[in-house]
């Protein structure tokens, strides 16, 4: 009986090991374009007791840099509400503003651009300047010369800051980047970036120090290979197949993609398969009858958003790099980006078996594929953590 016991228990203990993804201790910064219903990436990581958030970054991509770090602000308030241990984080965490405009790209050349390239879907802040939307809050697009304008209204708007997010509200995201990245190798040790964004920030911090990528292992979510076929199957896919990251700043992302960095991670094109059902989203989103008004509105993020349906394309970003093992298959190629402007393939990715890559490339893991029950398990896990804390 005793023989037979210990043989039960070491079979459950092995199928519990593929079931439950484990968490890696981790130093980490979160790099995003934060824009409207654009909570839910920050959740694993706040939720995360493992995780040491260094900081949260904006930069100019769905929207101009100032809105986005507006957004990212009242984020992290409604986050650091609750009285427990995962809100008491989440009001620690540093929000620092970064660039507020692409290396190269504007809207301006952005549609000259197009007679060549053709037209996004989404053209995030490229978007022609809407006057009638941003009266009504929605997020800011054109309009370069006034691109530190926030249209944020009512509940949407962050409070007085106070704490981490007004001591970190002058800091400059390259900046702290390139401080992080000399902390780390002065300790023979790497800090992750989660880049969910355009890599502007980037790209100004390796301009600073080109030790800079020493210290990173980075994991972009851009990058994507595989788009031209899927992208034209529908007009929703034209939407979703879209290296949009890549495609705001094509001259950040080739010189990021480039550089010697400790690990490069791209989580591309399967993640535009990835959509939470309505099932997931409600239980996100649940919410207890004593909920605050802050509670509510974070749960208003996934109930509620300006489009419905998205792939996880973001969510997926940060969790990977905190659950590694959640992937479940992966390969290795050479990457690079077109960055000649007015071409055809101007801010497309390109990719190349290592014997037969041109010189100059660096390594990237490229996954394929990944647990995505264990993934919004963990998504809904880490949503109530703040939405619904026990």
């Amino acid at each position: 009986m005793r023989l037979v016991s210990v043989a039960l228990l070491t079979s459950l203990a092995a199928l519990l090991s593929t079931q439950v993804a484990q968490v890696r201790c981790l130093d980490m910064v979160i790099d995003n374009d934060f824009s409207s219903n654009s909570v839910t990436p920050l959740f694993p990581a706040l939720a995360n007791a493992d995780v040491s958030l260094l900081a949260v970054t904006s930069v100019t991509g769905n929207t101009w840099n100032a809105q986005s770090v507006a957004h990212l602000r009242r984020y992290l308030q409604a986050a650091g509400t609750a009285n427990n241990s995962d809100s008491q984080r989440a009001a620690q965490v540093k929000a620092i503003s970064g660039a507020n405009r692409a290396l190269v790209r504007t809207p301006d050349s952005y549609e000259a651009d197009a007679a060549l390239t053709g037209r996004l879907r989404f053209a995030g802040a490229y978007r022609p300047f809407n006057a009638t939307a941003e009266a009504q809050g929605a997020d800011p697009s054109g309009d370069l010369q006034n691109n530190a304008r926030v249209t944020l209204q009512g509940q949407e708007r962050p409070g007085p800051l106070s704490g981490a997010l007004q001591e970190s509200a002058n800091l400059y995201a390259p900046n702290f980047l390139v401080e992080k990245s000399r902390e780390a190798r002065a300790k023979n040790a790497t800090f992750s970036i989660a880049a969910i964004g355009p890599l502007t920030n980037l790209a100004l911090a390796q301009a600073q120090d080109p030790e800079f990528p020493k210290g990173v292992e980075l994991w972009y979510q851009g990058g994507y290979l595989g788009t031209g076929l899927e992208a034209v199957l529908s007009v929703i896919n034209s939407d979703y197949y879209v290296d949009l990251n890549t495609a705001i700043d094509p001259e950040a992302a080739k010189a990021v993609l480039r550089a010697p960095y400790a690990r490069i991670v791209c989580v591309a094109d399967f993640t535009s398969k990835i959509i939470a059902s309505n099932d997931t989203l409600s239980r996100a989103a649940a919410l207890s009858d004593s909920a605050s008004d802050d509670q509510r509105y974070l749960a208003r993020q996934i109930s509620d958003p300006v489009e419905v349906g998205l792939p996880a394309w973001d969510d997926i970003g940060v969790a990977l790099p905190i659950y590694p093992d959640l992937i479940t298959k992966s390969i290795k190629v050479r990457l690079d980006v077109d960055a000649r402007a007015g071409g055809p393939a101007y801010g497309k990715a390109f990719a190349w078996l290592d014997d037969l890559a041109p010189p100059g490339l660096q390594e990237v893991e490229f996954p394929l594929s990944i647990n995505e029950t264990r993934f919004f398990e963990i998504y809904v896990s880490a949503a109530q953590a703040f939405i619904n804390p026990k």
